[in-house]
């Protein structure tokens, strides 16, 4: 089998834009380049079928950006030619069955070998200045304490603009991103895989507890240039503590009762450490073990805080009907 050599460097290191190009140019130079008559030396022949069910993979958007990227751009690198190489590539892709099917092959080695180079780590070190009246409502919700507290410590330094007259509150901030696409039954990266049944049920918990996760093309941008958090998220992520703390009130009358606190003790732990989390999240835009922002890693921050708000009631709910029936 012909093999396809891993490049020495796959994406540069230092930006963090996604690979050159859309989805459609890569439709646009597929289409291209099945309609050419190849004239040049060609070590194998493009696979019709083959060609045209990759052309139709990459048109519905579904085939993995590592993928999209070895045959955009790691083509034009190849010392055989691009054309000859994208062959390579489209033949050993796919795999006939025995019924007539065909079938993914991204879990080849040289497919994998490539996925590994092309998801890489980049730290944005940067320093932002905020006027001090918007980082006290939009970073500490108007709490003065804890800006007072930030300041002591360092973590923010007042500077005062001469021009203007207007204090600015100077931070670091260090932004840890992944360099990534699409990734097959992956649904989160700096967390834990998310299968489709986990996202589906974290999704109809969600809708029980009335709480509409929502992003717009606006949001996603947000998020995928600036690494922001959208208000509307923000909104639900305050109704996600909100919740996590009326339970926490009930459970703490519950844990008092010593036969009962084996009902709610494990529950009560971890909502307090999804409230710790959330106020990180609200406080800093920051999510659990630095995981990246995006739609993924948040639907999965909310659906996991949603479950156990269910979970946790209902374990809150049979404490009191069992103290309910002993008195």
């Amino acid at each position: 089998m012909p093999s396809l050599k891993r490049p020495a460097s796959a994406l540069p290191p230092t930006s963090m834009k996604r690979p050159s190009g859309s989805i459609k140019d890569v439709v646009s130079e597929l289409q291209n380049g099945m309609q050419e008559e190849d004239e040049n030396e060609q070590v194998e022949v493009r696979d019709k079928q083959k060609a045209q069910k990759f052309h139709k993979i990459v048109s519905s958007g579904s085939l993995p950006d590592h993928i999209v990227h070895m045959y955009q751009v790691e083509s034009k690198k190849s010392k055989e030619g691009a054309r000859a190489y994208q062959t390579k590539l489209i033949n050993q892709l796919f795999s006939k069955t025995s019924d007539g099917t065909y079938r993914l092959m991204t879990d080849k080695h040289e497919f994998q070998e490539y996925r590994q180079v092309f998801q890489r780590t980049v730290a944005k070190d940067t320093t932002e200045a905020i006027p001090r009246t918007l980082m006290l409502a939009k970073n500490f919700h108007g709490n003065e304490v804890l800006l007072k507290k930030a300041i002591d410590n360092g973590e923010v330094v007042a500077k005062t603009d001469t021009d203007s007259n207007i204090e600015y509150l100077q931070f670091r901030k260090l932004k840890k991103e992944i360099a990534r696409g699409n990734e097959e039954g992956e649904r989160v990266e700096g967390t834990k895989k998310v299968s489709k049944e986990q996202a589906h049920a974290m999704a109809d918990v969600m809708s029980k507890l009335k709480w509409k996760f929502q992003l717009t093309k606006a949001d996603e941008k947000l998020m995928n240039e600036n690494g922001g958090i959208p208000q509307n998220i923000k909104k639900l992520a305050t109704k996600a503590k909100d919740a996590c703390e009326r339970l926490l009130k009930d459970g703490s009358k519950l844990i008092a009762q010593a036969d009962l606190q084996g009902l709610v003790k494990e529950g009560y732990k971890t909502l307090s450490t999804h409230i710790q989390n959330l106020n990180n999240f609200l406080m800093f835009d920051e999510l659990p073990s630095d995981a990246s922002v995006n739609k993924a890693s948040l639907e999965n921050f909310i659906g996991h805080i949603a479950q156990d708000v269910e979970k946790f009631n209902g374990e809150i709910q049979a404490a009191k009907a069992r103290a309910k029936a002993k008195s």
